[in-house]
């Protein structure tokens, strides 16, 4: 049986943004369809931004 591959220009899409953005950590979650990323640089509180 073939695997599915859900959303798949979206996961590619946030792996590039993933590799072009050094300090931000990128990933799509297939569950909600929304990008994430999380800021890899230290502050005071966790910097995190999601969007469709």
């Amino acid at each position: 049986m073939a695997r599915r591959e859900w959303d798949r220009d979206q996961r590619s899409q946030a792996a590039w943004l993933d590799q072009a953005e050094a300090g931000w950590t990128v990933m799509y979650g297939v569950g909600g369809r929304r990008f994430y990323a999380i800021a890899t640089a230290q502050a005071s509180e966790p910097q995190v931004v999601e969007a469709r």
